[in-house]
């Protein structure tokens, strides 16, 4: 075998593995980026559900029920992401990133907003109130 041959194998081997590493490092990000979105949507459910009990919670105390709890400043990956309050639609939402949950309330009597970090939730005279601390 010649030199310059065993040269040419080498170059070809090296452009060969970097195509196999370029390939696989297109792949990985996108896999990374699916795996935020859904840990992300994970964590907007569990926001949702947590939101949700504490509404449950306020509306069967009663008059004059007051509860101060926090919600994380990011979901997985440190996905931003805003909530809404729709009692004509007895929801509450929440967007982040290109997506949204929801929660349906068994109630409509409530209001207010829900901010970061620190949420107190009242009943006041029957409606559940929402409200940063």
């Amino acid at each position: 075998m010649r030199r310059g041959q065993v040269a040419m194998e080498f170059v070809a081997a090296c452009m060969l593995l970097i195509l196999v590493w370029t390939a696989f490092s297109m792949l990985s990000g996108e896999w990374n980026r699916r795996t935020y979105a859904v840990a992300a949507s994970a964590d907007a459910q569990a926001l949702l559900e947590k939101i949700h009990g504490e509404a449950v919670d306020a509306k069967a105390a009663g008059a004059g029920y007051s509860h101060t709890f926090t919600i994380p400043q990011a979901l997985a990956g440190n996905a931003n992401y805003s909530l809404g309050v729709y009692p004509a639609q007895s929801t509450i939402e929440v967007t982040f990133r290109d997506s949204s949950a929801s929660v349906v309330l068994p109630f409509s009597s409530f209001g207010g907003s829900i901010g970061c970090c620190t949420v107190k939730v009242t009943n006041e005279d029957g409606n559940v109130m929402f409200s940063q601390e």
